[in-house]
């Protein structure tokens, strides 16, 4: 598991494309965005130019990303972003509300229960995050709670890879793991 962390805008994406390029089999694009605003519509058909010419087959799915981990047995995989499927999560989980302690808990072992059940399938994941804190000042409950979650995801997550990289205006830096795209 290799996981690129970076802030909003870091170039994390085009790391993660770059390193899921240079592993050798067949690769998926996990895409977990929805396409429910004007912006995340931008947002995704930058990331389709992104890779255009790269050879991705893509999978949409927005939540429980472990009914299509079957699908990525043996494969490579790009999960791009762990940003995404928590907000996604959490807005299942809760609508509009603030969640509940017991929520937080509840949404951030499902999301990382999502992630390794498309980990144990896949032969390699690379999974994209966003740094939980960064550019967010929880300005009311709903965005604490997704912060907290996200936090703690990222904490599982972190623990769990082989490899991490910090990404800040497209640079990887190696964090842990061996080292073998730092840019």
């Amino acid at each position: 598991m290799i996981v690129v962390i970076g802030t909003p805008d870091s170039g994390k994406s085009e790391f993660a494309e770059k390193v899921i390029s240079s592993i050798e089999g067949v690769k998926y694009y996990l895409a977990t965005m929805e396409t429910l605003t004007e912006a995340s519509k931008e947002r995704i058909e930058k990331h389709r130019k992104l890779r255009e010419g790269k050879d991705f087959l893509t999978v949409e799915k927005e939540v429980n990303l472990e009914e299509v981990a079957p699908i990525f047995a043996g494969k490579n995989v790009l999960l791009e972003c762990m940003t995404n499927l928590v907000t996604n999560e959490l807005y299942n989980y809760c609508g509009d509300r603030a969640a509940e302690e017991e929520d937080i808990q509840a949404i951030a072992n499902k999301v990382v229960s999502e992630v390794q059940a498309v980990a144990d399938s896949a032969s390699e994941i690379v999974i994209v995050t966003n740094n939980a804190f960064a550019g967010s000042d929880a300005e009311n409950d709903w965005s604490f709670s997704y912060s907290k979650i996200m936090g703690m995801v990222n904490l599982e997550i972190l623990a769990k890879a082989d490899t991490v990289y910090n990404v800040s205006k497209g640079r990887g830096a190696c964090l842990k793991g061996e080292n073998k795209w730092e840019s």
